[in-house]
């Protein structure tokens, strides 16, 4: 479902907090902080935007893609769990 409010200024779209394509950002920037930034100190922001892109740059150069690990079933058995309180 898409909801959107159109106005002069802008629009406003809204989206589901469980949209799968948001949930593959949020998990990709969950690996990106547990690998990569919490490993290490930074003297400062360049040296975090340095290994950012190296993560980005050797991530993209790996050809890995991210798979869902849970069947379908699993996965209705979870919302099932969500949805019942």
């Amino acid at each position: 479902m898409r909801i959107s409010t159109h106005t002069q200024e802008g629009s406003v779209h809204y989206t589901p907090t469980h949209s799968s394509w948001l949930n593959l950002i949020e998990r990709w920037f969950a690996e990106l902080t547990n690998k990569r930034i919490r490993r290490e100190s930074w003297e400062g922001k360049r040296h975090l935007e340095k290994a950012i892109l190296e993560y980005i740059h050797d991530w993209n150069r790996s050809g890995q893609t991210f798979r869902w690990t849970k069947t379908a079933g699993e996965i209705m058995v979870s919302i099932a769990k969500a949805t019942a309180n």
